[in-house]
């Protein structure tokens, strides 16, 4: 008689196994897919989610595909030639990098600043202007993806900010 680790109803009772164990291994998997963050990601996102909290705004939790496309995005903007002053910042396609991945809305700030501010000084930037503001404390967002590349010539950070409202 062969056995099968799967019922009908999910997770089925087959000796020698437990459930703990087998989500304990889905979790793993699931852990290994997700994106890993830069520090500078964790800090852009981290300073996001203060700006939130002292708005009596919730943390918004990190998306992976939104992640993967701020960074995606902020990498290919780096990659652009400039001259003099603080490289050219054009917004992507929002629903670029989002195909088979449900979502009910997305939105994007995209910024530069001199590294000598840092990110600190990028984040008060957006929260001093309202179009950036509004999308930061925007109630309707759950999830955020952040995307941080220094330019080259190490004179310049970028940062896209992707929020999404997921299903």
């Amino acid at each position: 008689m062969r056995r099968s680790l799967a019922s009908p109803s999910g997770l089925g009772r087959v000796p020698g196994t437990n459930r703990l164990a087998v989500s304990a291994v889905a979790l793993s998997a699931v852990l290994l897919l997700a994106v890993h963050l830069t520090p500078d990601q964790t800090n852009a996102a981290t300073l996001l989610n203060r700006d939130r909290r002292v708005a009596h705004v919730a943390n918004l939790a990190p998306h992976d595909a939104a992640t993967r496309k701020a960074q995606a995005w902020a990498q290919h903007l780096a990659s652009l030639p400039y001259s003099g002053g603080a490289p050219a910042l054009v917004h992507s396609r929002l629903t670029d990098g989002f195909r088979g991945v449900c979502y009910r809305s997305i939105g994007e700030n995209v910024g530069t600043i001199s590294v000598s501010k840092g990110l600190g000084g990028l984040e008060r930037s957006f929260m001093a202007s309202t179009v950036h503001r509004t999308n930061i404390l925007n109630r309707k967002w759950n999830r955020v993806g952040t995307g941080v590349v220094r330019t080259k010539d190490k004179k310049w950070i970028i940062e896209v900010q992707v929020f999404v409202t997921a299903c």
